[in-house]
C-alpha cells in the first residue's frame, strides 16, 4: 500500500512539475543585456503587454499571445503602417524658404526627426520644424533615430513650400507580427530584441526570465 502510495505521489508531482513547466502565464524580464530593460506581460486571455526602455527611448506593444508546441507567438493589434511618415497638408506661402514641420494629429511637434532634401540635412527643432533653401529638390526622406530607423519618402509639391508631415502611428509602439519565441525553462526566448533598432537578427539569443 505505501509502495502504491509513493507511486501516486511521485505521478502526481510530475504532472503537476509538468503542468507548471507549461504555464507561460506571468511577467518575464529581459536578462543579460547592459542599459536595457524590456518584459513582457502574458496574461490568461491570451493578451499581452511588453514594454522596451533604453537610452531616451521609451517603447511600449500590445496584442495576442499564443502557443505552439514550444513556441509562443506574439502579434500586435494591428499592423504597422508601411510608412512612419505622411504628408498631411501642402500650401504656398511668402516665405522664400521651405518649412517642414512634423506634428501629431493634437498638433504636438516631433524633435529629433532626420530629415534630408535631397543632399541636405537637417533635424526637427523643438518646435517639429526644419528650413531649407526654396531651390532645393523636393526628394525628403526622413527617420526618428530615437524610435525607429525605417526610412519614409515623400515627394513635395514643388509649388508649395510649407509642408505639415504626421507621424501615421505612435513611433513608440513595438509592432509584433508572427514573431516567434521559444519556451525555456522558467524563461522564453528569441534571437531579436523587440523595440532594438539596430540589432541584427540572429546575432545573439535574448533571454527573458519569468518572475517568481
Amino acid at each position: 500500500m505505501n509502495y502504491l502510495k509513493q507511486t501516486f505521489l511521485f505521478a502526481l508531482l510530475l504532472i503537476v512539475s509538468a503542468a507548471n513547466a507549461q504555464n507561460v502565464t506571468g511577467i518575464f524580464m529581459l536578462h543579460g543585456v547592459m542599459e536595457t530593460a524590456a518584459g513582457f506581460q502574458l496574461l490568461e486571455d491570451g493578451t499581452f503587454e511588453y514594454f522596451f526602455s533604453y537610452g531616451a527611448a521609451d517603447k511600449w506593444g500590445k496584442g495576442l499571445w499564443k502557443k505552439e508546441g514550444n513556441k509562443i507567438i506574439f502579434n500586435s493589434f494591428h499592423k504597422q503602417p508601411l510608412a512612419d511618415f505622411k504628408l498631411s497638408s501642402a500650401t504656398k506661402t511668402q516665405d522664400k524658404f521651405i518649412t517642414l514641420r512634423v506634428a501629431d494629429t493634437l498638433n504636438r511637434p516631433y524633435r529629433y526627426v532626420a530629415c534630408r532634401l535631397n543632399d541636405n540635412e537637417e533635424t526637427t527643432n523643438e518646435n517639429g520644424e526644419v528650413r531649407y533653401p526654396l531651390d532645393t529638390a523636393r526628394f525628403l526622406q526622413m527617420y526618428h533615430p530615437i524610435f525607429s530607423l525605417r526610412l519614409t519618402t515623400l515627394t513635395l509639391d514643388k509649388d508649395k513650400n510649407s509642408f505639415l508631415i504626421a507621424p501615421t502611428c505612435d513611433l513608440s509602439e513595438v509592432f509584433f507580427d508572427d514573431l516567434s519565441f521559444s519556451i525555456g525553462e522558467n524563461e522564453i526566448n528569441a534571437a531579436f530584441l523587440p523595440g532594438s533598432p539596430d540589432q541584427p537578427v540572429g546575432s545573439r539569443t535574448f533571454h527573458f526570465k519569468k518572475q517568481q
